[in-house]
């Protein structure tokens, strides 16, 4: 099994630009696969979401909200997925004997240690990047430097163009763990659609074809279309975290 996550990616921007001719191999899964629209959790951010989705298990089971909580004893705001949740779905693939490459995923550091390969996803940060730790050198020497996020200013052309390297860097890592692990369970992330969305969309309901997002997703949809081929016969489920749309209002519950 191969889970594709495409992180923030939203049916009101791929339906219409497939519908279009702008993302062929959108339109071909769409056409060949069973497909709809799936319940994200409460609040719909990337954090709860992947780690419920990793889980099974409700934001309040989990105890987790968003990216960060508010530590009352340092009087800090700590990474909320910061200490090691049990029972994610790898883990129980280890457990019965299986092996697991598990590739940008929010909330899987820290991580037990597993029969295959895990390279953490930002925020986190930390000093080791990988399980096991070479995977980390093997990964900088395929695509050149391997960065865990964006560190261009948001709303910049430079953000975008590395927005475009980081996407593709992901795929030839995901891919490359794929053949040299040959798991029976692969979980990856492009998070791109989602960082893209946050700092580029107008305030038009819709982006425009000469947008950055527009651009993101072209080359999602290009890559894709490779990853697709190459996996042809696998089962492979590509999902998102949640929809998108323009932010409409903002409103603080603690502020007077």
């Amino acid at each position: 099994m191969i889970i594709l996550g495409l992180d923030g990616a939203t049916f009101s921007l791929i339906k219409p630009w497939a519908e279009a001719g702008h993302l062929p191999n959108f339109a071909r899964l769409l056409d060949e696969s069973t497909n709809g629209k799936l319940e994200s959790t409460v609040p719909e951010v990337t954090v709860p979401a992947w780690p419920t989705f990793a889980t099974g298990r409700d934001p309040p089971e989990l105890n987790m909200y968003g990216f960060t909580h508010f530590n009352r004893e340092t009087r800090e705001n700590d990474l909320s997925h910061d200490e090691f949740v049990p029972g994610k779905m790898w883990d129980i693939v280890d457990d019965q004997g299986g092996r697991s490459v598990i590739f940008n995923i929010p909330g899987s550091y820290p991580w037990q240690e597993i029969d295959g390969s895990i390279i953490a996803a930002a925020p986190e940060y930390k000093d080791e990047y990988a399980h096991p730790p070479e995977r980390w050198e093997e990964i900088q020497d395929l695509v050149g430097d391997y960065k865990l996020r964006n560190d261009e200013s948001p709303g910049s052309r430079e953000y975008v163009e590395l927005s475009l390297d980081l996407l593709n860097d992901r795929f030839d890592a995901f891919e490359y763990l794929i053949e040299q692990e040959k798991p029976d369970l692969a979980v990856g992330l492009i998070r791109a659609t989602d960082r893209v969305a946050h700092h580029y969309w107008g305030p038009d309901s819709v982006p425009s074809e000469d947008s950055a997002i527009f651009e993101v997703y072209k080359e999602v949809d290009h890559r894709l279309g490779e990853f697709l081929d190459a996996h042809d016969g696998e089962n492979v489920l590509v999902m998102s975290d949640h929809g998108f749309e323009k932010v409409r209002t903002k409103f603080a519950p603690n502020h007077v």
